[in-house]
């Protein structure tokens, strides 16, 4: 009764405006919203930041469909805060894969990938990450396992619909058979590279095949990869 006209216009829930006796949580985080906006944008009306949709909902005229508090506000907030740190560490890891590094934070980041992400990224990714990989696998036989097999197990289904999409995951199976890989890794990179190069019938695959038999793989291999 005696405050009527306290607070800030700009900042006030449109229910306060005719009184605070009016006020609940919902007014307060209606004016949380407008003080994040004001941080955020030096404009208490802005809500085009990175938390907008959150202060959008904290400002909505009727008070029913904003927040009930403060605590359900910060809980989105902090979801926000998550989500864009690992947004700019992978943007952060994929700058160092496709500068050719590889450090412990990239092998962290390639062991946490799951095999169907392995095979997205070998069909989405510049060469710089199949060449990263290679290095990847060439840590431990682990990681060469893991990944070769999980390549097998996912990249007909990852390349569907493309004929194009197969050359990539020809040439991780080439540079396994190259590499310094264990005969099991290689003979499952010599199955991938059959299949992309007989039946799929990709050319750039089968010149593959031709200069591994002229290179000299074990004979064994060379019996997979052979027609």
């Amino acid at each position: 009764m005696h405050a009527n006209g306290f607070g800030q216009f700009s900042y006030c829930a449109p229910e306060q405006i005719n009184g605070l006796k009016n006020s609940s949580k919902r007014s307060d985080v209606y004016s949380l919203g407008k003080v994040i906006n004001f941080i955020m944008t030096k404009d208490s009306e802005d809500v085009h930041h990175d938390f907008g949709r959150i202060c959008s909902k904290a400002t909505n005229r009727e008070p029913n469909y904003r927040y009930r508090n403060a605590g359900e506000l910060l809980h989105d907030f902090e979801k926000v805060i998550e989500s864009t740190r690992k947004e700019n560490w992978k943007k952060e890891i994929n700058k160092r894969i496709n500068n050719g590094i590889l450090d412990s934070e990239v092998e962290d980041y390639l062991h946490s990938l799951s095999a169907e992400r392995i095979s997205k990224c070998i069909s989405n990714s510049p060469v710089t990450f199949v060449k990263i990989l290679i290095k990847y696998m060439l840590l431990s036989e682990d990681n060469a396992q893991f990944v070769i097999q999980g390549i097998e197990s996912t990249y007909i289904d990852e390349c569907r619909g493309s004929f194009d999409a197969f050359d990539p995951f020809a040439t991780v199976a080439y540079e396994v058979i190259k590499g310094r890989f264990s005969f099991t890794v290689k003979s499952t990179a010599a199955s991938i590279l059959y299949y992309v190069a007989w039946n799929v019938n990709r050319f750039s695959a089968q010149d593959r095949v031709k200069d591994l038999c002229t290179w000299g793989v074990d004979p064994l291999i060379e019996d997979i990869i052979k027609q």
